[in-house]
């Protein structure tokens, strides 16, 4: 049997904090890089943004992602959760565009390691979670909407995205990436791409 020991796991480093706050920026990504080591693993990449809450792009994040597709990391160390995803339903996106790249995630605040045995169990919670959020929403708007009247149905309002979503298709971005961007389901994005090449 091969007794000699596993390499450390590659982790990446991910920082993001709002545009007010920007001077924390350097310290949290040391802390982060402090925290990996402790961990026993490997900083291979570093990457901070400053961002405001509404921004759409994050560039950094982006250029992360991309670099976990490529296989340069097996482990992703952020602050917390809602540093590298703003939602629950973008959370879950998100992690299983990383079990894609057999890349998982690991935050120092919150205390959340994908790289434990628990890891499937996190995950499972985070999927019911994000199913209950969206049932919850969804009844939550089909109330209001009947409360003042207004037909209760699915809003028309990914129709908006229609002209951004062409054009970012346009330049090879991935659907899957698309709706991260524009806050709507990929799903959604294919649905709104295939309409409109129909004649």
């Amino acid at each position: 049997m091969d007794q000699r020991p596993r390499p450390p796991l590659r982790a990446a480093v991910y920082a993001r904090i709002r545009l007010e706050d920007a001077l924390d920026l350097p310290k949290q990504g040391l802390a982060l890089e402090a925290f990996a080591e402790q961990k026993g693993w490997r900083v291979v990449r570093k990457e901070l943004e400053t961002a405001a809450e509404s921004a759409r792009r994050l560039p950094a994040r982006e250029r992360l992602l991309q670099a976990a597709q490529e296989g340069e990391m097996d482990v992703i160390v952020t602050w917390k959760l809602d540093r590298i995803a703003r939602s629950l339903p973008e959370l879950l996106s998100l992690l299983d565009d990383m079990q894609g790249c057999n890349v998982v995630l690991a935050t120092l605040a919150d205390d959340f390691d994908f790289t434990a045995e628990k890891g499937p169990e996190l995950l499972r919670i985070i999927r019911t979670l994000s199913t209950f959020q969206r049932i919850t929403h969804r009844d939550q708007v089909r109330s209001g909407l009947a409360n003042t009247g207004h037909p209760v149905g699915r809003p028309p309002s990914a129709s908006a995205h229609l002209q951004e979503a062409q054009q970012l298709a346009a330049k090879g971005v991935s659907q899957r990436e698309i709706a991260r961007r524009l806050g709507i389901h990929p799903r959604t994005v294919a649905r709104l791409l295939q309409r409109e090449r129909q004649p």
